[in-house]
């Protein structure tokens, strides 16, 4: 069916496709046809216009399927959403005003930000939801700025010395020996061996 003039679409040709067919549906260049008493399925090529190489200055399409590559010159805008099933690579600015969602099961790179090819970070989420950084530079920094850990969605308020280069724990801090710095009571912090033995008690009550 040419539709060309939407308000008086002509029938190009028709085509077999079996006997009582009730339903169809369309996905890229095929139509997919149900035929009812012979309990079957006719697949009808759609394509229409076939051509080694053509420069269209406007395209409207409802449905866009690439085989190869695609190389933009200008800027790609997508309104609703980017489904990319292989990598995404991008050498240039990317803007995300919504959701930017990674998944892959990969267990030792999901996202990479890079600076050169030997540099670069991973970041990683396992299949228990936690999130490990892997940098070739050894170092994750927080310029000018504060790192919070806290126990729920919404921080106790902390009291610092200094606006930035501060680290807020809520509860423990834990050290590679099982050491550990825990507030016993609004007043005190207390140092913990391996065993969970208090030995050092820091008050500032009297």
């Amino acid at each position: 069916i040419d539709i060309a003039n939407p308000a008086s679409p002509v029938t190009v040709s028709t085509p077999a496709t079996g006997v009582a067919p009730r339903s169809v549906f369309v996905s890229g260049r095929y139509a997919y046809v149900t035929n009812y008493n012979a309990s079957t399925m006719s697949i009808i090529d759609i394509g229409g216009i076939e051509s080694t190489s053509a420069i269209i200055h406007s395209l409207e399409a409802g449905q866009l399927t690439v085989r190869n590559d695609v190389n933009i010159s200008g800027i790609l805008s997508v309104g609703s959403g980017l489904v990319v099933a292989g990598g995404f690579q991008s050498q240039g600015n990317s803007s995300v005003f919504g959701t930017f969602s990674v998944a892959n099961a990969n267990s030792s790179q999901q996202l990479r930000l890079s600076q050169t090819s030997s540099s670069y970070a991973d970041l990683v989420v396992d299949s228990s939801g936690n999130l490990t950084f892997n940098t070739t530079g050894f170092n994750i920094r927080a310029l000018s700025n504060n790192l919070y850990i806290c126990d729920n969605a919404a921080c106790p308020t902390f009291v610092a010395t200094s606006t930035a280069g501060n680290i807020f724990v809520e509860n423990a801090q834990v050290f590679g020996n099982n050491f550990s710095l825990t507030p016993t009571s609004s007043t005190s912090l207390g140092m913990f061996d391996h065993t969970g033995t208090l030995i050092i008690l820091f008050d500032t009550a009297p």
